[in-house]
C-alpha cells in the first residue's frame, strides 16, 4: 500500500467514524419520560405502569 492510499483510507475511516455522531437528537422530545421528571411522569401517563416491565 502505498502512501496515497493510506491516506484516503485512513481519511475515509475518519469520516465514517465522525459522521453519524454529527446527526442526532436536535431538540429534546418533550413527551419523552426523561424530559418530564422520569418515573413518575411515564406513572402518570401510562396507567398499566406497574406491568409496563
Amino acid at each position: 500500500m502505498n502512501s496515497r492510499q493510506a491516506v484516503i483510507l485512513s481519511l475515509g475511516f475518519v469520516v465514517g467514524a465522525l459522521l453519524p455522531s454529527s446527526s442526532g437528537c436536535v431538540e429534546a422530545n418533550p413527551d419523552h419520560c426523561v424530559n418530564n421528571g422520569g418515573d413518575g411522569y411515564c406513572a402518570q401517563q401510562h396507567s398499566d405502569w406497574e406491568n409496563a416491565y
